[in-house]
């Protein structure tokens, strides 16, 4: 017989266990209240200037598919640090490009991939493209 049932057969375990389990739940809301505290805390990331300074300039579509974390960890990877403006200026001038803007920004790569693969080492033609028009004919 175990020791729960004996302590019930002889009308002990109301007076030995019953109150131990309510401070036993007590315990248990009180550790579920500071994991519910530490879940609310966030920590400020700060992020270097070089990379503050990229994700100002970058558009939104680029920042839609990145994130300043995403972009911190590409920066950091890259080795030996690059001239910042020469990135923003190589940024810049994509920006403008014919890629980046037709259809509302649909090939704009997020910034972190821009950066992980040196795009503003890139030379980039501005021209417009190529409209072909077929000769019409009037009647």
């Amino acid at each position: 017989m175990s020791v729960i049932r004996r302590l019930k057969k002889y009308g002990l375990y109301k007076v030995l266990v019953s109150p131990l389990e309510g401070v036993k739940d007590k315990d248990k809301d009180k550790d579920k209240d500071k994991d519910k505290d530490k879940s609310k805390v966030k920590k400020k990331v700060s992020y270097s200037e070089p990379v503050e300074r990229i994700w100002k300039h970058t558009p939104q579509k680029g920042k839609e598919r990145s994130s300043k974390k995403d972009l911190q960890a590409s920066w950091d990877s890259i080795s030996p640090k690059p001239d910042i403006e020469k990135v923003i200026q190589g940024l810049e001038s994509f920006s403008k490009s014919h890629d980046w803007i037709k259809n509302n920004g649909e090939f704009v790569p997020g910034i972190h991939r821009w950066i992980k693969s040196k795009k503003w080492e890139v030379k980039i033609t501005t021209n417009k493209p190529r409209i072909i028009v077929e000769d019409m004919k009037y009647d």
